[in-house]
């Protein structure tokens, strides 16, 4: 509870439009934007205490941008 605490305060003085933030979600935030950033997952992992399967398992979400870009590499590589 203390840490829930702590991370409202720092909310509201962050003046985050976001009315609450839970420890689950900043976690799931945290992985998702490592991934995003090319971070190893290996470190990824050492840093959640998960495998890097988990990490992928759970935080490894698709989003459109990202699938496009996978098309993009795909079919150059294919191009003949």
């Amino acid at each position: 509870m203390a840490f829930n605490n702590a991370l409202n305060r720092m909310i509201k003085k962050a003046k985050v439009k976001r009315k609450r933030i839970t420890p689950h979600g900043l976690r799931h935030t945290h992985a998702t934007i490592l991934l995003n950033q090319k971070t190893s997952v290996i470190t990824i992992a050492k840093r959640f205490g998960n495998t890097p399967e988990e990490v992928y398992k759970t935080y490894g979400l698709s989003d459109d941008q990202a699938d496009k870009k996978a098309a993009t590499v795909f079919s150059s590589m294919i191009s003949i």
